[in-house]
């Protein structure tokens, strides 16, 4: 196994020997896209697959976030440090190059296909360049790409786009079973539960300014912090989001904030039920 350390810098003064001149973009559109790490692994197996079927040699870089880097062995290597160190990774420049003898009468080594692939926490653009698109068609896989991508998540789909009414919501069923727990404390006592019976309205108004003020703190403290994390860095319509480096956390913070709001649905339907059947409660109780 490679590590990481600077010795491996010096290889940087040699990335660029496989971008030829004339290079293509084929770019993948990855518009408001999230990359998990499984997506992203899929796709980087399949554009090492297509390289090595036909031949092609490759260098695969990957930059550090703590400022080391390495030329990794493989793609294997690759997908290690991806699965077992993903919150530092903060680059991968992955290239392949297929080369072929050309000249009349002198025999000469030169780019027949050429393939860039790159990765930041906020970008996965694959670029290509073909001299013969017989001898090296890119179209299969870019469209196989495009198939996975399409099907990634978007960033900012219907659920982020409503993000004011899913915190009030979130907030509102948590504050609701909240106060309804604050609220019901004073009834283990006598004077608290004739106070009650006599002042039902005024239970249920309390009831409620309790809900928000708990439901206000809490996604404060909770809720609101994951979306500003879904919200930082670049939102540009060419950006993506890779779930690595800082960005590693990324599709965690979105399936919480998901399930939140669906449970959410069914906690203030539960709690507005429960607020109203109290005094009911109360009454035949006590």
């Amino acid at each position: 196994m490679v590590g990481h350390n600077a010795s491996a810098r010096a290889i940087r003064n040699n990335r660029r020997k496989y971008v030829p001149a004339e290079e293509e973009f084929l770019g993948v559109n990855m518009q408001g896209r999230i990359v998990g790490l499984v997506a992203l692994e899929k796709m980087l197996r399949r554009v090492d697959e297509f390289c090595r079927e036909r031949k092609f040699s490759e260098q695969l870089f990957v930059d550090f976030c703590d400022g080391g880097d390495c030329v990794a062995a493989d793609m294997n290597e690759v997908m290690y440090f991806l699965k077992k160190d993903a919150a530092n990774i903060d680059r991968l420049d992955i290239y392949y190059e297929k080369t072929g003898e050309s000249g009349k009468y002198v025999v000469k080594n030169t780019t027949l296909a050429a393939l860039k692939c790159e990765v930041t926490n906020e970008k996965f653009a694959i670029s290509a360049h073909s001299a013969d698109s017989k001898a090296v068609d890119f179209s299969p896989l870019l469209e196989s790409l495009k198939k996975t991508i399409d099907h990634l998540p978007k960033k900012f789909d219907r659920f982020m786009q409503n993000r004011q009414k899913s915190v009030a919501k979130i907030g509102l069923a948590i504050g609701l079973l909240a106060a309804l727990l604050v609220t019901a404390l004073p009834m283990l006592d006598v004077r608290g539960r004739e106070f009650y019976l006599n002042h039902v309205i005024t239970y249920l108004i309390v009831t409620l300014i309790v809900a928000v003020i708990l439901g206000f703190i809490a996604v404060g403290l909770f809720v609101i912090p994951l979306y500003n994390e879904l919200l930082s860095g670049t939102q540009n319509e060419e950006s993506c989001d890779v779930t690595i480096g800082r960005k590693i956390n990324f599709t965690k913070y979105r399936k919480i904030l998901v399930l939140l709001d669906r449970v959410a649905n069914y906690l203030l339907i539960g709690g507005l039920i429960l607020l109203a059947l109290m005094p009911i409660i109360m009454i035949w109780c006590f």
